[in-house]
């Protein structure tokens, strides 16, 4: 036995009927703005960009800076790069201090020293007992 099958029907509507006339009908034209909003919004959108920009910078060289401390004597030594950012847009310091060291290690001569180097100011070295102090400390 077998059922029957119905087909669905469409049945006319506004979008689906032919004009009558034989008219096309036009889609709504866009909405349109004036040449002066139009250049004016760009302009502003432009003194974004650059503003974005000149901060994107500042942050950078201060995570340089930041980074770089102990490492290099001018961090301006370390070039800017895109290997300095990471994937999120922000610089990344494990990044930045990596390349300083490896900048350190291939120029030693733009990096600070570490530890001691034997000049400048130090701490007084314990001074070595004389026979007096040893015989006074033993009699009492």
């Amino acid at each position: 036995m077998s059922e029957p099958t119905t087909e669905p029907t469409t049945e006319p509507t506004a979008e689906t009927e032919a004009p009558v006339d034989g008219a096309v009908e036009q889609p709504e034209a866009p909405e349109t703005f004036s040449r002066e909003y139009v250049t004016e919004l760009r302009a502003e959108a432009a003194q974004h960009r650059t503003r974005a920009g000149e901060l994107s910078d500042a942050l950078l060289t201060r995570c340089i800076e930041l980074a770089t401390d102990g490492i290099l004597y001018d961090p301006t030594d370390l070039p800017k790069s895109d290997a300095l950012i990471g994937e999120d847009g922000m610089p990344d310091l494990l990044a930045i201090r990596m390349k300083a060291e490896e900048l350190a290690a291939a120029k030693p001569h733009l990096a600070k020293p570490r530890g001691t180097i034997g000049q400048g100011v130090q701490e007084a070295a314990p001074q070595p007992r004389t026979l007096l102090e040893f015989a006074q400390q033993r009699l009492g």
